[in-house]
């Protein structure tokens, strides 16, 4: 049975919770939209990824479109004053000349090829098939038809017809475009979803066979969010409109990895911050989690939601059309809880990625290498949350452009700032940065509950030994340095969003104390640089404080820092 029809829907808006639910998306959707026009953009802003570099100014008008759409699908479900303008968002879409992103689709020679299904084209299938699907005659006859015309042109023939450059690949865009397109088989053409179906369950098994035995995202929590999203979200609506339960999710990975992004919540909206997916809301994974109780039932536990402006105010939630899941799930499965801190040490051994929760903080920490999927050269991050706040930091993925991902040297520059190392907490040898590539790694020397011990040296080049030891306090953590073959110098910088406050001992307060043992000084610089949406918020300017502490004309170095909780 579908859960997700039109009555059930129109039914939950009258109880409570819908009720409070659709007073925020009104709230929202007036701030935001009433009486204003639906945004336009034009060629000079398409062609900006390959004379600038930029993407965002085109992607900007071309994702709010997509949330004002995601607002007016539960606003149209609570009232049909609201039809006419989920039309007239409808029609903009379908008039749009491509649904495939500027930035995923350019060629050598400077043209695109707008006939690929690329991420947001099969996103924008979904969208649209589902809102097809759930409304059925409630929109004008005219609407269906084009729906239905631009889904088949668009996405049935193209995926029927071409090879698609995302079949055997192992990351976010396999179960973003298989999910896609195949959500929009089962909603809009389902009497031709059998012959198709073994090829997407293909794609989804290669999406799987990218995510580690252990659960693990190798791109980081957003791409977490993004994949594993619709992988559930697929396999949700699979289940629910063919009544099979396929053996694809009977596999213990799938249990780890819905366990994992519980273990990588370090508090309030902080999450583990490696590769480029980093700092992500609980938000994000509203609808996801719905989707996934659904499926999994008491294998896994709801985390503990509010319903209000901010709620339904964040991008990332409104941009991936799932507010029906959220709708639905508010009404059948409540609004969660607040999980507990437990005091627990998580070691994910293929990673290399340490986490410690305790009563008063978490922790966590990467060895790993310098050549992972959305790689960040971040061999010895770490990040220390206190309560829900972020203290020590990365600073997380730089803004998306064109040179971040076709540029190394730009990519890895101060420029950039984010996927270099000198945008984690991490030491700098000789003034110069980890190097990127598969044997620029790290070795764990030991790892428990009281310590993580790790060798960062081959992450730099001509570094003969720099051993780092994390110890587990329990007001806080020791770490210890110990550094040989340093030709110049070393400096050992840590990142807070905090501005820093000088404490009259000479330490520093970002949320923690920050302490040298021996004594030495900081040096403060407040950084400014552009960030993805996922530490910006909106793409923009980021600013992040280090804090250095340098030292010079010494071969071997010995030197110890406290971070300390509640001084």
């Amino acid at each position: 049975m579908y859960e997700y029809n039109y009555e059930n829907l129109k039914r939950i808006t009258q109880t409570e919770n819908g009720k409070k639910l659709i007073d925020e998306v009104e709230k929202a959707y007036s701030l935001l939209y009433k009486n204003k026009p639906i945004t336009v953009t034009n060629y000079s802003l398409q062609k900006q990824i390959y004379t600038t570099g930029n993407r965002e100014l085109w992607q900007d008008i071309y994702f709010e479109r997509r949330k004002r759409l995601c607002y007016l699908q539960l606003l149209a479900i609570a009232n049909d004053e609201y039809l006419d303008d989920l039309e007239n968002v409808l029609a903009v879409i379908l008039e749009e000349y491509t649904w495939v992103l500027p930035a995923h689709n350019i060629l050598k020679d400077k043209t695109f090829d707008y006939t690929i299904i690329d991420l947001f084209s099969a996103e924008t299938g979904f969208y649209l098939s589902e809102t097809l699907f759930v409304f059925g005659d409630k929109l004008s006859p005219d609407i269906r038809l084009r729906i239905k015309t631009e889904l088949k042109n668009r996405i049935i023939d193209n995926y029927e017809n071409r090879e698609q450059l995302w079949y055997g690949i192992r990351n976010n865009w396999a179960a973003v475009c298989a999910g896609g397109v195949g959500l929009t088989y089962m909603y809009a053409f389902p009497e031709r979803f059998e012959m198709v179906k073994d090829r997407l369950f293909n794609t989804m098994e290669c999406y799987l066979s990218g995510t580690r035995e252990d659960g693990v995202t190798p791109e980081g929590v957003g791409y977490w969010v993004y994949g594993f999203g619709f992988f559930i979200c697929f396999f949700d609506i699979y289940n629910q409109l063919y009544g099979d339960y396929p053996e694809i999710l009977k596999q213990p990975k799938i249990i780890n990895t819905l366990k994992y992004i519980e273990d990588a919540h370090m508090g309030g909206d902080c999450y583990l911050p490696f590769s480029d997916g980093g700092y992500m809301k609980t938000y994000v994974h509203t609808s996801i989690s719905y989707a996934a109780k659904r499926l999994f039932g008491d294998k896994y536990t709801l985390p503990e939601y509010k319903i209000d402006l901010d709620f339904v105010m964040q991008p990332e939630t409104v941009g991936k059309s799932r507010w029906l899941r959220v709708l639905y799930g508010i009404d059948k499965f409540g609004l969660g809880s607040k999980r507990k801190q437990e005091i627990k040490t998580i070691y994910y051994d293929e990673s290399q990625v340490y986490i410690r929760k305790n009563k008063n903080y978490t922790f966590a920490a990467k060895c790993g290498h310098n050549l992972e999927m959305h790689n960040h050269n971040d061999v010895g991050s770490f990040q220390i949350v206190v309560g829900d706040k972020s203290t020590i930091v990365d600073a997380g993925p730089a803004e998306y452009t064109w040179q971040y991902f076709n540029d190394v040297d730009y990519r890895y520059s101060e420029k950039a700032f984010g996927a270099g190392s000198m945008g984690h907490s991490v030491p700098i040898v000789n003034d110069k940065y980890q190097t990127e590539g598969i044997r620029f790694c790290g070795k764990v020397l030991e790892q428990t509950d009281f310590n993580f011990k790790i060798d960062i040296a081959k992450a730099y080049e001509g570094v003969e030994q720099l051993i780092v030891d994390y110890q587990m306090k329990d007001n806080g953590v020791k770490v210890e340095y110990d550094c040989t073959g340093i030709e110049d110098c070393i400096t050992f910088r840590f990142l807070s969003f905090n501005q820093p406050k000088v404490n009259d001992d000479g330490s520093i307060n970002v949320g923690v104390k920050v302490k040298s043992c021996s004594g030495l000084k900081p040096n403060i610089t407040k950084i400014n640089f552009n960030g993805h949406i996922s530490v910006a918020k909106s793409v923009g300017s980021v600013e992040i404080y280090a804090i250095d502490y340098k030292i010079s004309n010494k071969k071997d170095v010995k030197e110890q820092f406290e971070f300390i909780v509640n001084d």
